[in-house]
């Protein structure tokens, strides 16, 4: 079984969207507590 997608979502509770940003999500301009990572722009894991 496999699953598409392009990015990962956060919905960060009130004052931690600071903690993802830290690890390279970017706030929505209009809901900074919503964070996104485009799935190209994630750290390879190892196999």
């Amino acid at each position: 079984m496999s699953v598409g997608g392009y990015a990962l979502f956060v919905d960060a509770k009130d004052g931690l969207a600071s903690f993802y940003e830290h690890f390279g999500f970017k706030p929505l301009i209009d809901d900074p507590n919503t964070l996104v990572m485009p799935i190209a722009a994630m750290p390879k894991f190892p196999d």
